[in-house]
């Protein structure tokens, strides 16, 4: 970094790998996931976005909605797997990534395992 005219100049170098890292986040309600016997899943995350179009009386909404899949490499999962509130049960994910053997932050077994309050304070 250096000074132009009193304001500081900051160089940034951008280098071009051959490997292209990306990162989706995304709801356990958002995403639907495949976990095949060769060790590999797959992710399909369904994107919605809203729209707004103006006309000349109102603002009228509109949602868009698109399907991203791809294959996670690692993941982080930062939601709880199970809540009390309806359709809101996600340890089958949790399995299929255990299952497909996806390396995560924080141990997928232990994510399963809290899930399950009386489970973790048993022992």
């Amino acid at each position: 970094a250096g000074r132009a005219g009193g304001v500081p100049v900051v160089v940034v170098v951008v280098v071009v790998m051959v490997m292209v890292m990306v990162m989706v986040m995304a709801e356990f309600s958002e995403i639907n996931l495949v976990s095949n016997s060769n060790g590999t899943c797959t992710v399909d995350l369904q994107v919605v976005r809203e729209r707004h179009q103006s006309d000349e009386t109102a603002q009228s909404a509109r949602l868009l909605t698109s399907t991203r899949s791809f294959r996670p490499d690692f993941v982080l999962v930062r939601q709880h797997a199970f809540s009390m509130t309806q359709n809101e049960d996600f340890k089958n994910m949790i399995i299929g990534l255990q299952y497909a053997g996806v390396p995560s932050v924080n141990s997928l077994e232990s994510i399963y395992s809290l899930s399950d309050k009386p489970w973790a304070v048993s022992d």
